[in-house]
């Protein structure tokens, strides 16, 4: 899994508004799943065939999809975060403008990601 860390020798180019908000719902997203995972969002994932069932069925929610991702590989495959699971830092990022969120999805994460706490807890 990709990790967009900005560290000497890289290119990680991102709004400073991004990475923050990033950053806060990242923490957040981190605590109430209890995984330790730097950046849930970063799209750069590759998963081995043996956990496609995580792909089986509905998602809870419509914009979370890499937390619920995450979520249903700790609850199915628990020994993944246990050694198995990396995040590698990437050498180079560059934010694509034009987010397709609306402003007012911001203040339904919580509730988002309090629905695929109790679902996969």
């Amino acid at each position: 899994m990709g990790s967009r860390i900005k560290r000497l020798g890289t290119s990680i180019n991102r709004k400073s508004y991004r990475h923050y908000l990033g950053r806060l719902f990242a923490t957040a997203a981190a605590k109430i799943l209890r995984l330790g995972v730097y950046d849930t969002q970063c799209g750069a994932k590759l998963f081995h065939v043996s956990i496609i069932d995580i792909f089986n069925g509905p998602f809870v929610t419509k914009w979370l999809f890499d937390v619920e991702l995450l979520a249903r590989i700790n609850k199915q495959f628990p020994e993944v975060f246990s050694g198995k699971f990396i995040e590698y830092p990437l050498a180079a990022w560059e934010d694509v403008s034009g987010s397709k969120l609306k402003f007012s999805y911001y203040f339904k994460v919580p509730i988002e990601l309090w629905r695929i706490h109790k679902k996969y807890k």
